[in-house]
């Protein structure tokens, strides 16, 4: 599979400009362009899959066969899978799932900036309501201690109730 998307994303240039973004002055060239998108894809294809019956013999004679017509056979097999999975339905996912995961990942990335915002706004709410709830800590202290001096100044209204109205 990995053959096969490189391939496939070498034919998508406007992934390759996102994912790369310094080869973007290169790639705008007009004949490297086309290059790129006509030429180089299919012939990076070309050479991989001729190199592959090869690859798929040595590797078949690792297997332990010693007869070339059932060396063959397990290469041609191989190959034919290959090709099935790999070529034909690699080719065709991997086209589509990598744009597919440059999608979803610039999604989750634009909805953590917006929970990022939300969150900041909401620990500045909660410090806010923590101000006000310790300010509001701080009157009730001040007014219990109001009350204190107040119920003491009672006990000498009767002494001096002119001084007394005076102070409250």
């Amino acid at each position: 599979m990995i053959p096969i998307a490189f391939v496939q994303s070498l034919a998508n240039l406007e992934g390759l400009e996102k994912v790369a973004p310094f080869l973007k002055p290169v790639i705008e060239l007009k004949f490297i362009k086309s290059f790129l998108q006509g030429f180089l894809p299919s012939l990076a294809l070309k050479i991989f899959l001729y190199i592959l019956p090869t690859v798929l013999l040595i590797l078949s004679k690792v297997e332990g066969y010693v007869a070339l017509s059932v060396l063959e056979r397990r290469a041609a097999a191989k190959c034919y899978y290959f090709m099935l999975v790999n070529v034909f339905l690699g080719s065709i996912m991997a086209g589509t799932s990598l744009r597919n995961v440059y999608r979803k990942l610039e999604s989750d990335l634009q909805s953590s900036k917006k929970r990022l915002v939300e969150l900041v706004q909401e620990f500045d709410g909660l410090k806010k309501g923590r101000e006000e709830s310790e300010a509001l800590d701080d009157l009730k202290a001040i007014e219990q201690k109001y009350n204190e001096l107040k119920g003491k100044m009672g006990q000498y209204a009767d002494n001096d109730s002119a001084a007394f109205e005076a102070m409250s």
